[in-house]
């Protein structure tokens, strides 16, 4: 009886399947980061070409990289700010990774699209400064949206749905 139990425990542990269901977590790896010399909260931000991933610039068209400045993530941060008020996201409790990718438009714009997900939902999320986080399901713990930096505004702020 004890070895029959042992065995299905050990066959409950190992085997996926009777895992309870998370979130589904895709990385893809990437070495071309740009943030020398720029002043921000590693621990919160990672900042990505539009040439880190091959997905990334087949998402923005008729795209061009840019390399961020200070002054660009003085008005991110407060484009950002705005943008989680406005969308009702608890700003007092910000626990928000980051990856940010700048790009100028067809129109000459500067954006940086920011993909945002909670801090602690998942240890396997250590990776998300060499990798751009890609979630299924998640809820609010997992968002992102364009920044306009040239306007000073935003746009396609999307928050992933609940599974």
């Amino acid at each position: 009886m004890t070895r029959l139990f042992i065995l299905g425990l050990a066959y409950i542990i190992v085997n996926p399947a009777c895992r309870p269901r998370t979130s589904q977590i895709h990385f893809k790896r990437s070495d071309t980061l740009q943030s020398e010399g720029l002043n921000f909260d590693t621990s919160k931000i990672a900042i990505f070409n539009l040439s880190a991933e091959e997905w990334l610039s087949k998402r923005f068209d008729d795209t061009k990289p840019f390399n961020l400045t200070d002054a660009d993530l003085k008005t991110i941060d407060a484009v950002f700010i705005k943008c989680l008020i406005e969308n009702n996201i608890d700003t007092g409790h910000f626990h928000y990774k980051r990856q940010y990718v700048p790009f100028i438009d067809k129109a000459g714009h500067k954006k940086v699209w920011i993909n945002c997900f909670c801090s602690d939902f998942n240890d396997d999320i250590a990776y998300w400064r060499k990798s751009i986080v890609l979630v299924s399901d998640g809820g609010s713990c997992f968002f992102n949206v364009i920044i306009d930096i040239m306007d000073n505004s935003f746009s396609n702020f999307s928050v992933n749905a609940v599974a």
